[in-house]
């Protein structure tokens, strides 16, 4: 007998079963944010079989708010370059159905931000998709997780190729900002990446876009060129230095990155983790 589920198997992912023509599809993606005293993240990870062929694996790190001095995080995706084998394939579907994925029941809705989880799959005919609002602590959920983790651990895709070019590297939240004109750090991206800065710009926001331009012009014509987007606040701001307000001139300290960024991608770069927000008069 298991032999033969093992040939049915093959026969399905090789899209050669009477059943069913339609190929493997398995989606697992979950968002976690971990929070330490010094730093608070937000964690990406989405795992896929695409078109009963490639492995994908995407891993990203957002950071809201760091004060240890030096903050590293990691972005990479390994899209289209692992194609999966037989056995690869074969596996994933043995465990997924052995671990009885499609009993699984979605969470209730829930307004936690802490963890959430999509699970999508198709095997043969059977489909289904699943959401979850809690890490996986039941033993049903930590063998699912278990089963697409080790399935790309395997694989060989969930490490970036390059971990220098993969990490991020910026300064605290509370090491000294440099005062610095936006000018400046537009024209000099490369040199300003990563670093504390604090600058004077118009700001205009909306929805879809939080601009920080060099003068009111530049806002209004949606000059992208001479703007950079703006961010939100860092977990580790003081709120009292906060003192924000649209469509005016404002002083903004925080870490800078360059782009492309924003709204689809429009803007060179980006100010994020905002330690000041703080209205001023227009320079002369």
């Amino acid at each position: 007998m298991r032999k033969l589920y093992t040939i049915l198997l093959i026969l399905a992912l090789a899209g050669l079963s009477t059943a069913s023509n339609k190929p493997t599809f398995v989606s697992y993606d979950f968002t976690e944010t971990r929070r330490t005293e010094t730093d608070h993240r937000e964690c990406i990870t989405q795992i896929s079989l695409i078109g009963d062929e490639y492995i994908n694996y995407y891993y990203r790190e957002d950071v809201y708010g760091s004060i240890t001095p030096i903050v590293h995080s990691v972005y990479f995706q390994n899209s289209y370059q692992h194609k999966a084998t037989v056995k690869e394939k074969t596996e994933l579907v043995r465990n997924l159905l052995n671990a009885k994925v499609f009993a699984a029941k979605s969470d209730p809705d829930s307004n936690s931000k802490e963890y959430f989880a999509d699970l999508d799959v198709r095997i043969n005919d059977r489909e289904g998709r699943f959401y979850f609002n809690t890490p996986p602590k039941s033993p049903f959920r930590k063998a699912i997780h278990e089963i697409m983790t080790k399935f790309a651990r395997q694989a060989k895709v969930d490490q970036p190729t390059n971990r220098a070019k993969s990490t991020t590297t910026t300064e605290g939240d509370r090491q000294p900002a440099r005062q610095v004109q936006l000018a400046e750090v537009l024209a000099n991206p490369d040199k300003f990446h990563g670093k504390r800065i604090s600058v004077i710009g118009f700001y205009h926001g909306e929805f879809e876009g939080n601009s920080l331009s060099v003068d009111e012009k530049a806002s209004r014509t949606n000059d992208f060129k001479r703007s950079i987007w703006r961010s939100e606040p860092s977990t580790f701001a003081d709120k009292v230095a906060i003192k924000d307000k649209n469509n005016s001139w404002l002083r903004v300290e925080g870490i800078f990155l360059r782009g492309p960024t924003g709204h689809m991608g429009l803007w060179p770069g980006e100010i994020v983790r905002l330690t000041r927000v703080e209205p001023v008069s227009r320079p002369q």
